[in-house]
């Protein structure tokens, strides 16, 4: 779950003091990272994020440099982690080819999505295709829950939707002058009630599948906002995995290694065809000893006997669940951490069933060996690339500090401006806050004392 908010049109002083306080309580919503974009009449923009709460957030000079006095449009967003890693980078908005967007939600099977190995979250992978291909073209092939808010640079157009699976609401200032957001409509009401703003008229649901987009003036004092283009435009649908009619899975061992022998596999292996395309009317098979690609997701371990394996879903078809059984945990960590896409001949197709739904669902175990760009990778150990012996860098207090060390110490960045810092930069400490080289002349004139 990830907290949407925001606000468009002839923004005053009031109006920013209103988008602080939303930030701030919609961190209930999310709390791993903190985002703001804005725009002007001009149709300039700015984003800023970082893995934060918004109160750390706010304290940088880069929020009043984005939420600034010439702003015509701010959107907010604070995410709680589903996919990809807590950092920087993948913190909302995304902003890609002049289109900024923030995401609510999590997509399934978005791995099926143009350019989706581009991408280690599924939301930023999403405003990408909106950016390159449109709203009528990629929400179609959209499964899952999302809520979403938009600006485009180029048409000066703001743009909101939402399913079923999440909330959206929006209200306009007195004058119809302004538009606000948020995931919750008491964000709206309270804070626009503390701030001494007064609504016109009721808080509205965005209604499902609904894109609602307002065209901002041209100037931003003095604009009014005129009646927002409604379209209908539909996500696709969450297929079932529906065996074929006319085979009955095997249910013993002896019919389950049959079964297999029949299809080209050896004793024991389970299976042998299984339809599991949603989307084609003609049954699809996957046969053992076949080549398949598939991208790797996660870790889990089995519940029975501990096991970990790599669990994905299929290039081709992402509605299959892939998992590789490896005894060697450091092989599965390897795996996901650096492979996109595997090769891997198929060893046993099974159907699964998820407690939560109780629908049946197709897995296909690939066998213990991995081919990626025709080289075969064993079940064993992966040699690791050892750090640089005798490579240290300064740290706080003098002490010295290696590459894991440092990135540990500065994983937030310069405490100052907030950027990115690397191992090799000029770093100067003020107790235990990086402050990298640009900023130094910023500290000392402003009476901070070197530790």
């Amino acid at each position: 779950m990830c907290g949407l908010v925001g606000m468009a049109g002839d923004l005053d002083k009031d109006d920013r003091a209103m988008f602080r306080q939303m930030l701030i309580v919609d961190a209930i919503r999310g709390h791993h990272s903190t985002g703001v974009a804005s725009a002007t009449s001009k149709r300039e923009t700015k984003v800023f994020k970082k893995a934060l709460s918004p109160l750390d957030f706010m304290q940088m000079r880069q929020y009043d440099d984005v939420v600034n006095w010439d702003s015509q449009v701010l959107m907010g967003h604070n995410r709680y982690a589903t996919v990809g890693k807590i950092n920087h980078a993948t913190a909302h908005p995304f902003e890609h080819g002049g289109l900024i967007g923030a995401h609510n939600g999590t997509l399934k099977g978005w791995q099926a999505l143009p350019d989706s190995r581009d991408f280690t979250v599924d939301s930023e992978c999403l405003i990408h295709n909106i950016s390159k291909n449109g709203w009528k073209d990629t929400i179609p092939k959209v499964v899952g829950a999302y809520a979403l808010t938009t600006y485009c640079e180029e048409t000066h157009v703001l743009s909101m939707l939402r399913n079923k699976e999440r909330p959206l609401y929006f209200a306009l200032k007195k004058g119809a002058e302004a538009v606000y957001w948020a995931s919750e409509a008491w964000m709206i009401r309270n804070m626009a009630a503390r701030c001494g703003i007064e609504l016109d008229g009721q808080i509205m649901a965005v209604k499902e599948n609904t894109l609602v987009q307002f065209t901002l003036p041209d100037v931003k004092i003095g604009g009014v906002l005129t009646e927002p283009k409604i379209t209908k435009l539909y996500g696709g649908e969450e297929k079932k995995y529906i065996p074929p009619a006319n085979v009955q899975y095997p249910t013993t061992y002896n019919q389950r290694a049959a079964a297999s022998r029949s299809n080209g596999g050896t004793n024991g292996q389970v299976g042998g065809r299984a339809s599991y395309s949603p989307d084609s009317t003609s049954p699809v098979g996957v046969v053992i000893n076949e080549t398949i690609r598939w991208v790797p997701v996660c870790i889990q371990k089995s519940f029975t006997s501990g096991t970990p394996f790599v669990e994905g879903v299929m290039s081709s078809h992402p509605y299959l669940t892939v998992r590789c059984y490896i005894h060697n945990t450091l092989h599965a960590e390897e795996v996901v951490r650096n492979w996109k896409e595997i090769e891997s001949k198929v060893s046993a197709v099974s159907p699964i069933n998820r407690p939560t739904k109780g629908d049946e669902a197709y897995c296909v175990v690939p066998s213990a060996s991995m081919v990626r760009k025709g080289l075969v990778i064993e079940d064993k150990d992966i040699p690791f690339e050892e750090e640089e012996i005798n490579v240290y860098t300064n740290g706080p207090g003098k002490q010295l500090l290696n590459r894991t060390e440092f990135a540990a110490k500065t994983k937030n960045g310069c405490g100052y401006c907030s950027s990115d810092l690397d191992f090799d930069d000029l770093i100067e400490w003020y107790g235990d806050d990086p402050i990298c080289e640009a900023c130094v002349p910023d500290i000392m004139n402003n009476g901070y004392t070197k530790h």
